[in-house]
């Protein structure tokens, strides 16, 4: 770097010296005024550009910016090449191999084709989105999310519920059209709705909360083809038939639904001679396809299969 104070006077050609000094001897730089001193101002060419300015010689030997170069436009033209060079590091960081760059950058705002080398789709995006907010392939990103979202249902209701249709993959409020494979029905529902609210088919016979239209449904799915209901469902707390469908029993009663099917109040008859210990391990090791062998004093288990 020049001192300024190191000379204190110094001829046209010793400042040309101290030119070649800083910037080598293809400097590219021409004076197309006198050197007088170095608080005057001297004009400058620089053939590179074919950039014209005016300051002090001293400022010209001693230039500010981070690139030390003391024409304007090539410092900024360097500050570009280096931006664009940042960006497209940061693209291809960002993209892994996976997509190639078909356009020229200037900056993060600049739209860029990209093509995806996995499926070979070409699309068009914002560089800053790609890079920050991870805007990749359309096609490709759509179709991870319908797997996702067909495993999710599948994962929550097995094969009760089916994807028919498409849906915004961007946005968990969009709607898509489910089929409910137990009633055949098809109706729209959001993706935050199925998946973080239990939305689910709106039919009345397809709920879960009993009613005339369920009523059988729910009951089978609980206790199977040990009971069977004989009459219709009238409301929660209106006593209706059933009959234990049992080698054992076989006999009809009357129960009040809402305590039948949270199994308080089961067969009348069986429950008089069982205690409720008793029939919860029956119940249990019945879910379980264990084998039961009773006696009127003590139940014993014996396990065939786990």
């Amino acid at each position: 770097m020049y001192k300024r104070n190191q000379h204190l006077k110094k001829t046209h050609q010793e400042y040309l010296k101290d030119i070649e000094k800083i910037y080598g001897l293809n400097h590219g730089y021409e004076l197309l005024t006198d050197y007088n001193g170095m608080d005057y101002d001297i004009k400058i060419l620089c053939n590179n550009c074919g950039n014209k300015w005016t300051q002090r010689a001293h400022r010209f030997l001693n230039p500010k910016n981070k690139n030390k170069i003391p024409c304007s436009t090539c410092n900024r033209n360097v500050n570009v090449r280096n931006r664009v060079s940042r960006i497209i590091n940061m693209f291809n960081v960002a993209s892994n191999g996976e997509y190639e760059l078909l356009s020229e950058v200037v900056d993060l705002s600049s739209q860029i084709n990209v093509r995806h080398l996995f499926c070979g789709y070409l699309y068009t995006t914002q560089i800053r989105l790609f890079i920050y907010e991870n805007d990749r392939c359309p096609i490709c990103t759509f179709a991870k999310r319908v797997s996702s979202l067909t495993n999710k249902i599948k994962e929550l209701e097995g094969d009760k519920y089916c994807l028919v249709s498409s849906f915004n993959s961007e946005d968990n409020s969009s709607a898509f059209k489910i089929k409910h494979m137990v009633c055949g029905d098809e109706e729209s529902v959001s993706v935050n709705d199925f998946i973080n609210k239990n939305k689910r088919c709106m039919k009345k016979a397809c709920s879960n909360r009993a009613n005339k239209y369920n009523f059988k449904r729910l009951v089978h799915e609980k206790y199977g083809d040990e009971y069977i209901v004989l009459e219709s469902y009238k409301g929660s707390s209106f006593e209706i038939k059933f009959k234990h469908n049992t080698e054992n029993c076989g006999k009809v009663f009357k129960r009040k639904p809402k305590y039948f099917l949270s199994g308080k109040s089961l067969c009348v008859f069986c429950q008089r001679r069982s205690s409720n210990a008793e029939r919860l391990i029956k119940s249990y090791l019945t879910q379980k396809k264990l084998f039961l062998k009773q006696s009127t004093i003590l139940m014993t288990v014996e396990i065939k299969t786990l």
